[in-house]
């Protein structure tokens, strides 16, 4: 049933989108509902207002607006960022450019607010990987910009975030893991263990949960069906080592019609298009690093960015043949 429904989304994000709904709309009507729900999340962590999203776990209580949890809050906030630091950058007016700083702004608030360990790891990658991309934009007027908004994120950093977030995050490298992080190891041990036990077929679509509860590793925490919290070790232990292939060939698939759309829009000399094609791919690659601490088979956001690879790939092609067509 799920992947009927993931073919099904797919065709509809194939056949609704076009050129202007993936540069314009797309990024606008993700920034806007994802930044609700930062918000939501934001008024809780900062502000106190608890209703409707708070989640609590071992103990810890994290906000999620009205996600299921603080890593799905935290990878929807790190996928639309290089999409709205796109818009920001290449905004058509003074309004557009601060709808989308102030868009970016709130995303990263609901970072903060998840406490997400896996949110936080990625928001700096994320920079990262924008800044490489956007690196020749590196001029005075642009600089200026940039260590205006260094200057505001430190003055909220110092001001705002609350002490127990940056705890939370010292745990990462801590010498005693918590219970979470201790739980993931779990997870691989047993995954691993079914794997060699099942190594070519797996042992079913959603069996990883009821491996988990039968194993000894369940022992020493609560006794209830888990998933993998790993789409690869999931996709390992359920379709076995020709499935993790299939699953492999289908996102370096998706990569490479990425980068070859992103090489034509630069053949092409469409800058725009080419500024758009690297912060799709920037989301791409997010989606692709949280399958490692997040199981995505039915997350919508994963099943949207292969859509959107075949769209750019389309576009790309389309345009090249246009140029063409001309000389």
């Amino acid at each position: 049933m799920v992947i009927f429904q993931a073919y099904l989304y797919i065709v509809i994000n194939l056949f609704f989108l076009n050129e202007e709904g993936i540069a314009n709309k797309l990024p606008l009507v993700l920034g806007l509902s994802i930044g609700l729900n930062s918000l939501i999340a934001s008024l809780g962590y900062f502000f106190g207002m608890e209703f409707m999203n708070t989640w609590g776990e071992d103990g810890i209580f994290l906000t999620t607006g009205v996600t299921r949890g603080a890593n799905t809050l935290a990878l929807m906030c790190v996928f639309v960022i290089p999409l709205l630091v796109h818009k920001m950058l290449n905004a058509r007016s003074p309004g557009f450019f601060f709808l989308y700083a102030g868009l970016v702004f709130i995303n990263i608030c609901g970072i903060i607010s998840s406490e997400s360990r896996g949110g936080f790891l990625h928001l700096i990658i994320v920079t990262m990987l924008i800044l490489f991309f956007n690196r020749h934009l590196f001029q005075p007027r642009f600089l200026g910009i940039a260590i205006s908004l260094l200057a505001f994120g430190v003055v909220i950093v110092g001001t705002a975030i609350p002490d127990d977030y940056f705890e939370r995050q010292k745990t990462l490298v801590a010498e005693n893991k918590d219970n979470s992080l201790r739980r993931r190891a779990a997870y691989v041990r047993v995954g691993l263990q079914s794997f060699v036990d099942n190594p070519f077929i797996g042992t079913g679509t959603g069996s990883f949960p009821k491996i988990w509860v039968q194993s000894r590793e369940t022992l020493y925490f609560k006794m209830q069906e888990r998933p993998s919290h790993n789409v690869y070790l999931e996709v390992l232990v359920e379709s076995g080592l020709i499935g993790l292939l299939l699953f492999l060939g289908m996102l370096s698939q998706a990569f490479r019609d990425i980068l070859n759309s992103f090489r034509r829009f630069d053949l092409n000399g469409n800058e725009l298009l080419k500024a758009m094609g690297n912060a799709y791919m920037i989301s791409f690659l997010v989606i692709c690093s949280y399958g490692l601490i997040k199981n995505l088979l039915d997350f919508k956001l994963f099943i949207l960015i292969l859509s959107v690879s075949q769209i750019i790939h389309l576009i790309s092609q389309q345009n090249q043949e246009e140029l063409y067509e001309l000389e």
